[in-house]
């Protein structure tokens, strides 16, 4: 059985409430962060194509985060969400790697799969500010049909 992958982007996104909330240098020094972060808003969904898959196979989402500090943000792909979320960082100003399986419940296609992210403040009020994390580097991992 063969395998491919497809970058979902390899871009820094700013998911939150606040432009700029991460120019802080007293918290986030300038060598850890790009100058070029693309600040998104609360949320955002991103469309990817995952030619050829067997979509009776597992799937593996690997992506980074950055000071992710509250446990209610949302991961979905394909309206599904991604078991265990978005993790919350060990402390501020750290990067973690994220890798999850998805079985094939996600129902990928070779078209149009969307991967959805969104930052969520503490409780379900929309007034409440979300929090402010990054995403950066989403790939997905898939078998093919061969």
């Amino acid at each position: 059985m063969a395998s491919d992958f497809s970058v979902i982007f390899n871009d820094w996104l700013h998911f939150g409430s606040h432009p700029g909330y991460f120019n802080d240098e007293t918290i986030y020094p300038l060598e850890r962060l790009d100058a070029d972060i693309t600040f998104v808003g609360a949320e955002k969904g991103i469309l990817f194509n995952t030619p050829g898959i067997d979509s009776n196979q597992p799937v593996v989402l690997m992506y980074e985060s950055f000071d992710v500090t509250l446990p209610r943000n949302v991961i979905k792909i394909n309206a599904v969400e991604i078991p265990g979320g978005i993790p919350v960082s060990s402390r501020r100003g750290e990067w973690k790697n994220n890798l999850s399986i998805l079985e094939p419940g996600v129902e990928m296609q070779d078209n149009a799969n969307e991967l959805f992210i969104e930052a969520r403040g503490e409780t379900d009020d929309p007034e409440m500010n979300p929090d402010n994390f990054l995403i950066a580097n989403a790939v997905v991992l898939y078998k093919t049909i061969a």
